[in-house]
């Protein structure tokens, strides 16, 4: 909750910040202005599949530029848009609390991601638009690569890492594998709606996995429940909601 607090902030400093330059330019640097900015939001996501079970909605930020090639006045109705973003997203899972005679909770509760994405999306300008707002339907392919996956274990939410390797197990495969075994290349589809205007604007966006993250189908995590390795799918989706400036 903090967190959010804090990406909210952020946000209502930056769009102020914006709003009092906008009074300073000039119509060739309003035109600019519509084409690049900083994007900030909240996205929920999940997985889907059947190789991981009982998925639910995790929550995290997306942030990153957005940047349109051209004139923010042309009368043409399509344009480009690519950038820079990144993102935090996963999936919670509900798995019931299983507790082993030695002890310990080995059920996976919550896969976490860190991407790196480029967007390349089409953007269709509607006719409501204006000199100083344009609003677009979009449709594209997200390009992501992940930087760093984690499995958490557990009511608790521990990392595996922290909970399995131990003192006397400094070579077990978590030491040597700091990635879970998903492909680290992921493309998706992405349907939104984006509408900017001269100092702010915002923008929804559906994410849907368009390949399967279980790479020659052998993802397993030997010390997690429910059982893994069955050859099933792992796909990943997500809705954003974000603010641009």
């Amino acid at each position: 909750m903090k967190g959010k607090r804090v990406i909210l902030a952020a946000v209502l400093v930056l769009i102020s910040a914006s709003a009092a330059k906008a009074q300073q330019w000039s119509d060739d640097e309003l035109n600019e202005k519509l084409n690049y900015g900083l994007k900030v939001g909240l996205g929920l996501s999940s997985m889907y599949g059947g190789e991981l079970q009982n998925p639910t909605l995790y929550m995290g930020p997306v942030a990153g530029f957005y940047w349109l090639p051209g004139k923010a006045k042309s009368k043409k109705p399509l344009a480009l848009q690519t950038g820079l973003e990144a993102r935090l997203r996963g999936s919670n899972f509900r798995n019931r609390s299983t507790d082993f005679p030695l002890g310990g909770n080995y059920n996976y509760t919550k896969i976490g991601m860190i991407t790196l994405d480029l967007p390349l999306i089409a953007n269709y300008k509607l006719k409501n638009s204006t000199d100083k707002k344009q609003n677009y339907v979009q449709m594209g392919l997200l390009i992501s690569g992940t930087l760093r996956s984690t499995v958490y274990l557990g009511a608790e939410k521990i990392p595996a890492r922290h909970l399995l390797d131990t003192a006397d197990q400094p070579t077990s495969h978590l030491n040597r594998w700091p990635n879970l075994p998903m492909s680290p290349i992921e493309f998706s589809g992405v349907l939104g709606y984006q509408s900017r205007g001269e100092i702010a604007g915002w923008q929804v966006l559906l994410r849907f996995g368009l390949n399967n993250l279980n790479r020659k189908k052998n993802f397993e995590m030997p010390y997690a429940f429910p059982a893994t390795g069955t050859g099933k799918g792992i796909f990943t989706w997500s809705l954003e909601f974000s603010a641009l400036f």
